[in-house]
C-alpha cells in the first residue's frame, strides 16, 4: 500500500495524506475513484479533504516534498 495518497483539487490545490489519516484518506480515495470515472466528486468528500487540509497544511507540505516521517 502506497504511504500517502495525492489529490489536486478543482481550484488546483494539492493535499497529500499519509494513509493511516484515515477520514481524509477515506474521502480522497472517493474523489479519485469519481474522477477516473468521469464523474463529479461528492461535494461533501471535498468539503472533507479541505477541512483535514485547513488543519494538516504544514503535514501535507512535508509529505508532498518527501521530508515527512511517514516514508
Amino acid at each position: 500500500m502506497p504511504h500517502h495518497i495525492y489529490v489536486a483539487l478543482p481550484d488546483g490545490q494539492q493535499v497529500v495524506a499519509n494513509w493511516q489519516d484515515l477520514d481524509a484518506v477515506r474521502a480522497m480515495r472517493r474523489y479519485l475513484l469519481a474522477t477516473v470515472e468521469g464523474r463529479e466528486p461528492q461535494p461533501q468528500d471535498v468539503a472533507a479533504i479541505r477541512q483535514w487540509y485547513a488543519s494538516n497544511k504544514e503535514q501535507s507540505r512535508l509529505c508532498a516534498s518527501g521530508r515527512c516521517d511517514h516514508q
